[in-house]
């Protein structure tokens, strides 16, 4: 919020999917101490949504845009 402040420019909502058991995630004990368990090339993914402007958006609001990008 404090950057948007000072440069008030659109706001891309990002999400990153099929984290959980991954490499990166804490499922079995912590993260990234065991070998790849689904080979080097698991299937991660970054969904972009529209862009927000400015003035509409607030902690709450993005939150759960990025909660209907993880859901789609």
């Amino acid at each position: 919020m404090k950057l948007l402040e000072t440069n008030p420019v659109p706001v891309v909502p990002l999400a990153l999917q099929n984290l959980w058991g991954s490499f990166f995630s804490r499922k079995d004990g912590n993260a990234m101490s065991k070998p790849f368990r689904r080979g080097w090339f698991s299937s991660v993914g970054l969904v972009a949504g529209d862009a927000l402007p400015p003035a509409g958006v607030t902690p709450d609001a993005l939150r759960e845009r990025v909660a209907g990008l993880l859901s789609t």
